[in-house]
């Protein structure tokens, strides 16, 4: 009765690999199959035996596997090696709502409204801004020179006093 444990498993696995993406659970699931029917001809008779056939046929499918998948399943002819995002990188983009560090906003980008933050301050609607890079589902953006609206916070704030003693000492 011990090829029933690797029907059943077999199964799972293979039922399981349309919830997982990759294409690896099912040679798992094909190699319990496997072991189920090394059971059932009598040539594995122990947990043991039928144990270490299942690991070395995983282990084979799994390493001979890409060959196979890449043969029959090509692989896109885009190479995502960072070159598209250097190719959006500096191009200017118009604000159309307030982004800040914290806060994602919109921007308008080749006519699509797409998700952006500021990398430094407050970038306020309406306002200019270029494309640094994109990252978590978002591009990070830097105002042009004209359009920075100063970080308040960072400001010094000085005194009537420390007004009226530079232009004394001056």
């Amino acid at each position: 009765m011990l090829w029933w444990f690797w029907v059943a498993l077999g199964i799972s696995l293979l039922v399981a690999e349309f919830f997982v993406s990759g294409f690896v659970v099912a040679f798992f699931g094909v190699s319990a199959l496997l072991s189920a029917l090394s059971s059932w001809l009598g040539l594995t008779t122990s947990w043991a035996s039928s144990s270490t056939f299942f690991i070395v046929t995983s282990a084979l499918s799994f390493f001979f596997s890409k060959r196979l998948a890449d043969r029959y399943f090509p692989k896109d002819s885009v190479q995502h090696d960072g070159s598209e995002e250097a190719a959006h990188r500096g191009q200017r983009v118009k604000v159309e709502s307030k982004c800040t560090e914290d806060r994602a906003g919109q921007i308008r980008y080749q006519g699509t409204l797409w998700r952006a933050v500021s990398l430094h301050g407050e970038i306020k609607a309406g306002a200019d801004a270029k494309i640094l890079y994109f990252d978590q589902g978002s591009w990070v953006i830097e105002a042009l020179e004209t359009d920075l609206v100063p970080d308040t916070k960072s400001l010094n704030t000085s005194t009537s006093e420390d007004l009226a003693e530079t232009s004394t000492s001056t």
